[in-house]
Order: structure tokens, then sequence, then C-alpha cells
């Protein structure tokens, strides 16, 4: 940077440089705010509005950009120029026909002279230009070029004492009339006192002092009667006479003063701008700074000056290996980077100076605090991650549905057709075991098919009475068949152990993941896994940390395992979500915060023991419902019907041959239908041949809600059963909203088919409150 150069020049780079637009408006008459005409602008606001600085200079507000009057723009300018104060306008949107629809923050501030300062920023695309501001001009225009001198010819009038009193005009020349004002013909012949009665005494003695004796005069004057600067020499062509060369400077001395003026304009646009900007010389030293950089520094423009960046900045002696200047150097280009200071981010942005032959001599330094930014684009990473999993368990729970409502299909004739096989023997025997066996199995899957309908819903089951040694014994036989041979599994489960009111599906989860986690220590080494359960006796020592627990009967599980164990630095954290000592791949860290969760929420306990290298033992304590023996032990009876008419409806040809086996063994009359169309119009045909109608959910042509709205509107009386393989059936609502009697979810079982065709032909029916079917309409 070449410190030689006006203050003017250097703060119209600076500006140039910044990536904020600017505009500078004068006020021509203070109470008309539409002689605001613009003086000056830089190149980041012809950037921005895409509308050229020398189309706008000199032209006033509302020619530039009509559509700020109807926002109110230049009655705030004027405000700014009248009361001295700055105001910000934080969105202003515009458009015309040469500017596309943007939206701009901007800052007006007061500047002398009745001028303001406009900085904005183009916030549609939120950066700041890509490209040096280029320099829009080299230097001020020369505010007079090739002028012609005037020049006056002059006699001089002495006194008796030989003392100047006066000169006589002998001759001008055309320059002197114009630049004067004043013509020969009223000069010639007459004494300056004549034609200028209020010119200074001291003139005519140092004219007179020229024209006696000899000695030339240089020097720059204001004429008060003619109200100019001027620039005179004067001399003496031969003795008593003096000539005059002069040149009328009076649009320089003002050019000076506005320069001077305009240097304290740019000076506090410059300080205006919220990014701390240094200017640097060619050597990376640091030339002047705003007031935003000294406030982020400490440190005046005095103490600044001389100084590296780096050591401004950065307080280091010697740059960073990847310090952006060194780019700059090579490229001569923009260049943008990025840096962290303790718990902020920041972006700099330096831009090249070059001189009139573009040889670099500096760089405009701006620095930027982008921790919000950061902040902002951290979070919605997050929220996209976020979005993604929810989208991908979605797409999962939607699968899961879709997989249990087949697999309900297809247990409906395996279950069906067993218990029809089993009631039909009437001794004891291997067939009735093998039935028993089947029906079980079966069962068994239609609770798997729950527990997916379940997560696919993404809600818990209702919990009821369940006897935790009948779900760990089938869950243990799982398991063994899973476990390497390495290890030996020891089982204890105490049939006295009284019920839990729990869900089954989270029982079992209790055990899975537990005995995963043990069988992950002992993987690889020869181990035992034991598991036990039995009744529990509160003791004090339990107590002491979990005094909820009080008078109350539990039951307590326990697995032991003989693997590596775990650190004593870490057992305190086992329970917190997310937390493994596992490898990546190995496991997420959510097994036993879910137990811990499942645990809590049934109103029990965990603890946790462990020696590293010789084992872990988990205990949970459950409280046991007491009052629900009744409950576990209810008989199932099956009631029969007397004739009465059924058209039952189904797309699956297994489904419907078995529900006709199943309700004319129960006592009634059926008709089975696979077609829904045919099925209705058979119905359309023969509606009072029907006592009850039994339809399925999910089938093509005719879906069961719309044969259900459709029957009723022929025989409103008549009613109808709807069946599905899906879990989520709207509730309360059901009945009145789709014309639905009840609705039996699948597998279809005997006595419960059986139960609800009586309560629907005697009236009692109630409709099974589960979840939505409206995406199945």
């Amino acid at each position: 940077m070449k410190l030689s150069e006006t203050p003017p020049e250097l703060y119209k780079k600076i500006i140039n440089a910044m990536p904020v637009g600017l505009h500078v408006y004068h006020l021509e008459d203070v109470n008309n705010d539409r002689t605001l005409r613009m003086t000056a602008a830089n190149d980041a606001a012809s950037q921005y509005t895409g509308v050229s600085i020398e189309s706008m200079i000199g032209r006033t507000l509302d020619e530039n950009f009509p559509g700020l009057r109807e926002l109110g723009i230049p009655q705030k300018y004027a405000e700014v120029i009248r009361t001295g104060k700055s105001i910000e306008i934080e969105h202003i949107s515009y458009a015309d026909d040469r500017i596309r629809n943007s939206d701009f923050s901007v800052k007006a501030i007061p500047l002398p002279n009745n001028c303001v300062a406009v900085v904005f920023d183009n916030i549609t695309e939120r950066i700041y230009a890509e490209q040096a501001l280029k320099k829009r001009e080299k230097e001020f225009r020369l505010l007079f070029s090739e002028m012609t001198s005037g020049v006056a010819l002059h006699e001089i009038i002495c006194n008796e004492n030989g003392t100047p009193v006066d000169y006589r005009f002998l001759d001008v020349n055309p320059a002197f009339e114009k630049l004067t004002g004043l013509k020969k013909e009223q000069l010639v012949g007459k004494t300056v006192l004549n034609v200028m009665p209020g010119t200074e005494k001291h003139w005519i003695e140092n004219y007179g002092r020229v024209a006696l004796t000899g000695e030339p005069l240089h020097f720059e004057n204001y004429s008060g009667e003619l109200n100019k600067y001027y620039e005179v020499t004067a001399y003496s062509p031969q003795k008593g006479q003096f000539a005059v060369v002069f040149n009328d400077v009076t649009k320089n001395r003002l050019a000076e003063e506005n320069l001077r003026s305009a240097a304290n304009h740019w000076q506090s646009t410059f300080d205006s701008v919220e990014e701390a900007i240094c200017v640097l010389d060619d050597h990376n030293l640091i030339v002047c700074g705003n007031r935003a950089m000294m406030d982020m520094t400490g440190k005046n423009n005095n103490q600044m000056a001389g100084k590296h960046c780096h050591d401004i900045i950065h307080h280091s002696i010697e740059s960073k290996e990847k310090c952006p200047l060194k780019r700059l150097h090579q490229i001569k280009k923009r260049v943008v980077y990025e840096f962290q200071s303790m718990d902020k981010y920041f972006e700099v942005i330096l831009d090249p100076l070059f001189d009139d032959d573009h040889n670099y001599e500096g760089a405009v330094h701006i620095t930027k605090d982008i921790t919000k930014r950061k902040q902002d684009e951290r979070e919605k990473e997050k929220l996209e991650q976020q979005l993604r999993q929810a989208q991908k368990m979605e797409a999962i729970g939607t699968l899961a549905g879709g997989i249990a409502h087949d697999f309900n299909n297809i247990l409906t004739p395996i279950l069906g057709y067993a218990g029809m096989m089993k009631d039909s023997l009437t001794t004891e025997g291997y067939a009735r075991e093998d039935l028993n066996r089947i029906i079980k199995g079966a069962e068994r899957a239609k609770d798997l098919i729950k527990q997916i309908l379940t997560f696919s819903r993404q809600i818990e089951q209702e919990r009821k009475p369940v006897k935790l040694q009948e779900i760990y014994q089938e869950t243990i036989n799982l398991l063994r068949s899973s476990l390497p041979s390495t290890i030996e599994m020891k089982l204890s489960l105490d049939p006295n152990c009284g019920p839990v009111l729990a869900d089954p599906t989270q029982m079992q989860q209790i055990l899975l993941n537990l005995c995963t986690n043990a069988f992950h220590s002992m993987r690889g080494i020869d181990g035992i896994l034991e598991i036990k359960l039995k009744p529990f006796k509160v003791t004090k020592k339990l107590l002491h940390h979990f005094a909820h627990l009080h008078h109350k009967q539990l039951v307590r599980l326990s697995i032991k395992d003989t693997g590596i164990g775990i650190k004593s630095t870490d057992i305190h954290r086992i329970f917190e979500p997310f937390f493994t000592t596992k490898k990546v791949g190995e496991g997420t860290g959510l097994g036993l915060s879910v137990v811990h969760g499942i645990v809590r929420n049934h109103g029990g306990e965990i603890t946790v023991s462990s020696t590293n290298g010789r084992g872990t033992i988990f205990n949970v304590y459950l409280p046991v419902h007491d009052s629900c023996q009744d409950e576990l032990t209810e008989e199932v009876t099956t009631l029969k019907g007397n004739s009465e008419r059924i058209l039952f409806i189904d797309d699956e040809t297994a489904i419907i041959k078995m529900a006709e086996r199943m309700l004319t063994r129960l006592g009634y009359q059926i008709t089975i239908i696979s077609d829904s169309v045919e099925a209705f119009d058979l119905f359309q045909n023969n509606s009072l041949d029907y006592d009850i109608i039994i339809t399925d959910l999910t089938m093509p042509k005719m879906n069961g809600l719309q044969i259900a709205k459709k029957v009723k509107e022929i025989r409103a009386d008549i009613p109808v059963i709807l069946i599905t393989g899906f879990g989520d059936v709207d509730g309360p609502e059901f009945k009145n909203k789709y014309n639905v009697d009840a609705i039996i979810l699948k597998p279809l079982v005997s006595h419960k088919i059986g139960e609800t065709i009586r309560n629907v032909l005697s009236g009692k029916a109630e409709v099974l409150r589960v979840e939505s079917i409206n995406q199945h309409r």
C-alpha cells in the first residue's frame, strides 16, 4: 500500500472492496424528500441491483428506484438527515423493470452537509460478493482542465511620498473577462478603487512593490468583490507597471473542501460496517482498520499500523502454515477461509488491491463472526438425520404391518382347522396332544404378529396379568438354539411366582436384552449363564436404595454370567442411552437403557454388581399383582348359533373354506363368496335371505367398508362384522362412522367369532378399541 496516497483515494479503495452495497445521497431541499440525489455509490451496490453506477449518479432516488416511495423509504432517508439519527430497516422487498425481486436489509447513516449514507445487504442469497470490488475511479476528476489564464496590465499610482495608493487598468485579455465577469470597456483607464472600491489596501501595496522593485509575486487569493479564489502570478514588465496572470481556482478550493468532507463521510461509513475490516500493504502490514476491527482487537489504528495481521488478530509471532495471505499473493484473487477461535467461528475474506499498472499493492482483510451460521448448519444437519431416521422407521413399520396382515391370513386357516379337528376328537391321545402343540405354536405366532403390529403402530401393548415363568420358559427355549455350545445355561423358574401386571412383549424384551448382553461378555470363552426367577421379600438393604418398593410382594429375575465383567469406571454409566463398550457395529448402547426404562415404567427396579474379569449379575425386581388370579384361569366357552344365515366374504380361498366349516359346526347356515362385487350383487337381489354379514376389510374391487356402507343402504338393520389382519382400526367412533357393528382381528378363533356373532345378534356388540383404519379405506 502506498502510504503517500491521499485519504480520499485510500478510503475509496476500501469502500469499493467492502462486500455490502453503499449509496450516498444529498438532500438539496431539506423540506423536500424528492430532492434526494445520489452523489456516490460503490461497486457492490451495482452488483446487487444490476444497475450501473454511471446511470445512477446525479439522479434522484425516485428516478433510480421509483418503487421505494410506496414503501416510504425517501421520507425515512430525509428524516435521518433532519434528525441526525441512524435508522435500520430489517427487510425491504423491491423489484422494478431493471431489478428482479430481491430482499434487502438497510442501514441509513447521517453524514455532514445534508447527506446520508445507505448501507444495504442483499439478504436474498445471504452471501457477499464473490469477486474483488473494482476500483470505480483511480482519482477524482480534475476540476479544471486546459484552463486559459486571465491577464491584466496595470500601472501603479503613487502619492507625493512615492507610496502606492491605487493602480489603473491598462489592458485585459478575453480570458480575464471570462474569469472575472468584468468587461474590458468597463475597466481600461479606470483605477481598481473606481471599479472595486472595497479592494483591501495590502493588495495595492503588494502590487506596488512588484511594479517598483521588479520582484515577482505568486500567491492564491480570495476576492470578496467577485466571491472567487484566484491563483495569481504578478511581475513587472517595466518600471511602474505590473502584469497579473491568474487562474480561477475557486472550484479547486471548493473541491478540496469537498474532498476533506468526503474523507469524513467515507470514514463514517467505513466505521459503520459491522464486519471487522483492515487494509494491508504489499508486505501484509496493517495500514488502518475500521471501528469494528478496533473493537475486536482492542487496539486503535496507531497501535495496529505497521503490524502483521497474525500478530494483531491471532496474537502469533509468525503466520500460520495455511495463512490465506500466501494464497492471495499467488493467485491475486479473492480468498475466503474459515477458522475457529475458542467456541466461535469466523469467516475471513481477502480481496487484493492493485495500482494503476495492476501491480499488487495490498489487500482488504474482512473478518465476520459466523458462529450462528455454523450452529444453524449443524442443527439443520441434525434435523435432516432425524428426518431420514423417521422415514426409515416409518417404512419399516409399514412393511411390518403388511407382513403381519399376510401372516394373519396364513394363520387363520391353521388355527381354525386345528381347532375344529381338536373339537372333533372325543378322547385323549397322541392326536389331541399333537393338535394342542400345533395350536400352541400357532398362538405363539399370533402373539408374535401382535408384537409386529405393536411395533408398526409405535405404541405399547395394553398391560395385563402375566406369569413370567411361562413367558420366560418359551423365550429360553428360543435362546438355547442361538447360544454357542461353549456357554452352559442353567435355569431355575419357580412356579410359585405370582403374576405381574405387565406388557408381555416388554417382559420378554427384558430377558432377551440381558441374556444377549451376557452372551457378548462370554464370547470366545467357556461360560455359564444362570437364569433364576423366584418370589422375593423386600429387604432393608433394598428399601434403603428403593423406598417405593416398601410393602410390596416382588418377583426377582436374576441373570448371572461368568464373562469379562464391567469396569468400575463404567458400571455407573451402563444404563445411559448410547453408552457402550462394544466395538463399532456390535451394538448401539440402547439395550440396557431400554431395559432400565421398561423396569422403572412397570414400578420395579434393576441392580447390577460386577467384578472385572469375573462376571456380572443383573437383578430385576417387579411387583406382584395379587388380585388377578381369576383372570389368568378364566375358562373359554364357545357360544353356538341357532341356524342363523351368514354371508361370509373374503378374497382368501383358504379362509372362506375354513370359515364355512367353523361356522357350520357352530350351528349357522353360511354362504361363502370370494368376490366382493359378486357378494354384494347376491345380497342386493336377496337381501332378506341373510341375518348377518361377515366381510374382510382389505379386498380388491370393493373393500369391507364399502360393502358395509352399501348393504346398510339396502337394509339398515342387518349387522355387519368386519375381519382384518391389520391391527390399526379405529376405536369408539368406528361404529357410527363406518356402519360396522363389530370387528375381529385375524386369525379367527372359534370361540371368539362365536362370541362376537352372538353379541351382535343380541344387540350387545362392542367395537374393539384399536387404532385407525383410515389408510385402508
